[in-house]
């Protein structure tokens, strides 16, 4: 896989779970230690959250990319863009 092919791989993927990812925290509560209190900003503050939680996968995709040895600059600006999605049948990262 090309460094463009996982680029384009993470932003679709990225770009599929923040469709859901508000309730996908509220789903998942027993695991991630949000409060009640945290859930009813998150409610009061949807627009704010859903930035918010565009920021943080951005952010954690690129950490892991980077971990790996690859420097991915992925944007929320990418994953907020319309992309045909991209299934490699091999994972290489040239």
């Amino acid at each position: 896989m090309t460094k463009k092919e996982l680029h384009d791989m993470l932003e679709e993927d990225a770009r599929t779970h923040l469709k859901g990812i508000l309730p996908s925290i509220y789903r998942n509560s027993y695991q991630n230690g949000l409060a009640e209190s945290d859930f009813d900003w998150i409610d009061a503050n949807r627009a704010r959250a859903n930035r918010i939680a565009e920021a943080v996968v951005v952010d954690f995709i690129n950490y892991v990319a980077i971990r790996g040895g690859c420097d991915l600059g992925l944007r929320v600006a990418d994953i907020r863009r319309k992309k045909p999605k991209v299934i490699p049948s091999q994972v290489h990262i040239d």
